[in-house]
C-alpha cells in the first residue's frame, strides 16, 4: 500500500480507458489490494498473538524455574543440617547461622523483582503489538478512504472523472502504511530476544548472590556442628 496512491496514478496514465469504466477499473484495483492487504494484516495479528502467548508461557516457566530451584535450595540445605544434628544432645545452637526463615523472604524478594522485570518485558512487548495493530487499522481506513473517493470520481464527466481519478493518485499521503514494516521488525526482534532477556531477569545477580551465600552459611553451620560432635578433620 505504500506506494498503491502512485501506482494509482500509472494505472490512470496508462489504461486507456475513460470515464465511468475508468472509475470501476480504479474502484476494482483499489478493492482487490483492500482485500489482500486485509487478508495479511488479519493473519500478521494473529501470529503476533501467538507469539505473545509464546512469550507469556516463556515468562512463566521461568519464574516457576526460578522459585522452585530457590525452594529447592533451601529444603535442601534445610534436610541436610537436621539429618546432621537430629538425635545428638550436643547444644547446636552457637552454630545456627542460616536462618531459614530469613532465606525464604529474600527468594520471595527476589521471586517478586524477577516478576517485575518479566512484566514490564511483556508490557512492552505488548505495546509493540497493539502500534502494529494500530498501524494496520490506519492504512486499511485510508485504503477505504481511497476507495471511496475513487468511487466518487464515477459522478463527474468522462474527462472530469480522470482528473479526478489523477487527483486523487498524486494528493493521496502514503505515510498511513509506511511504519508498518519498521514496527512489525522491531515486535520480531522483541519476540526473538525475550528469552535472553527473561533469562536475565531470572539469573539476576542477586539471585546468584542467594545460591552463594546459602551454600556458604550451610558450610559454616556443618563445620561448626562437626566439630562440636568431635568429627571435624
Amino acid at each position: 500500500m505504500a506506494k498503491f496512491a502512485t501506482a494509482l496514478c500509472l494505472l490512470v496514465a496508462v489504461s486507456g480507458i475513460r470515464g465511468s469504466n475508468e472509475t470501476i477499473s480504479a474502484v476494482s484495483a483499489i478493492t482487490l489490494e483492500l482485500t489482500n492487504y486485509n487478508s495479511t494484516a488479519n493473519q500478521t495479528i494473529v501470529t503476533m498473538e501467538i507469539y505473545m502467548v509464546n512469550m507469556a508461557t516463556i515468562a512463566e516457566n521461568a519464574l516457576k524455574k526460578l522459585n522452585s530451584s530457590m525452594t529447592a535450595a533451601i529444603e535442601t540445605s534445610k534436610s541436610q543440617w537436621e539429618e546432621l544434628v537430629n538425635g545428638t544432645t550436643t547444644d547446636m545452637s552457637s552454630c545456627e547461622n542460616v536462618l531459614w526463615d530469613e532465606y525464604s523472604e529474600v527468594a520471595a524478594e527476589i521471586l517478586a523483582n524477577a516478576t517485575t522485570c518479566i512484566d514490564s518485558l511483556t508490557a512492552e512487548a505488548n505495546s509493540s503489538l497493539n502500534l502494529v495493530r494500530t498501524d494496520f487499522e490506519t492504512c486499511s481506513t485510508s485504503l477505504l478512504t481511497l476507495q471511496k473517493d475513487a468511487s466518487d470520481c464515477s459522478s463527474y464527466n468522462e474527462t472530469a472523472a480522470h482528473t479526478c481519478l489523477e487527483s486523487i493518485g498524486e494528493t493521496t499521503d502514503d505515510s498511513a502504511c509506511t511504519d508498518i514494516a519498521t514496527n512489525l521488525k522491531i515486535f520480531t526482534q522483541m519476540y526473538q530476544n525475550f528469552s535472553d532477556l527473561v533469562s536475565g531477569c531470572v539469573n539476576s545477580n542477586a539471585f546468584m548472590s542467594f545460591n552463594a551465600t546459602l551454600k556458604t552459611d550451610l558450610d559454616t553451620a556443618v563445620e561448626c556442628a562437626l566439630k562440636l560432635l568431635g568429627m571435624a578433620s
